[in-house]
């Protein structure tokens, strides 16, 4: 379990960054979000992938 841990860790920020997205993809499709929010969204989940990778790499 804790290999399966280990390994995850590193795609966590990736996993919630692509959960957010999909959240927003389906706020858009039930008319909660406009063109606007989706593209905040998308702009939020690209920024945050760049994060994680820069801090992934300092890490290391």
């Amino acid at each position: 379990m804790n290999i399966v841990r280990e390994k995850l860790q590193g795609y966590k920020t990736y996993i919630v960054a692509a959960a957010g997205f999909i959240t927003a993809i389906i706020g858009y499709t039930e008319g909660v979000l406009d063109e606007q929010g989706l593209g905040t969204a998308l702009v939020a989940m690209i920024l945050a992938m760049t994060m994680g990778a820069k801090l992934e790499r300092a890490g290391n």
